[in-house]
């Protein structure tokens, strides 16, 4: 892809910001649902996605390089960095706690974004109404 060798660190970020590029047109096209004057806004919240995956495997990169972790463990991340806490990883208390800011961390960057991806539909006034008002689940 590119000239770019595959399973290498460009790659696999040429992959990332390509999908969530594609995601965020497909998504800008159904923005055409709520009225012309939105199409295109959730693309925003797609946009910036990769960005936080970056951010994030650079900082656990860092970590690792910072020598703050014990050892790699191998087949994780997503651009090939491999995060461990200073507690030891096999531990059920290390995995635990690595868990535990990876939630975190992923809870707060949705609550961030997710009102770009949101907002729009809500300022239409679609959350007023049911979408389905015959819902075979009894749902309105």
């Amino acid at each position: 892809m590119f000239g770019v060798p595959s399973r290498s660190i460009p790659a696999a970020l040429i992959q990332l910001y390509t999908a969530f590029f594609i995601s965020g047109s497909m998504h800008s096209l159904g923005d055409y649902m709520i009225g012309r004057e939105y199409i295109g806004v959730s693309f925003w919240f797609f946009f910036l996605q990769p960005f936080a995956i970056t951010f994030e495997e650079l900082v656990k990169l860092a970590v690792q390089r910072l020598e703050l972790y014990d050892h790699c463990e191998e087949g994780t991340g997503t651009l090939h960095a491999r995060v461990l806490l200073t507690v030891n990883a096999t531990s059920a208390v290390g995995v635990t706690v690595r868990r535990m800011i990876g939630y975190a961390w992923v809870v707060w960057w949705l609550t961030a974004t997710a009102p770009l991806l949101i907002d729009p539909a809500m300022q239409a006034g679609l959350d007023r109404e049911p979408m389905f008002p015959r819902s075979s689940y009894g749902l309105q």
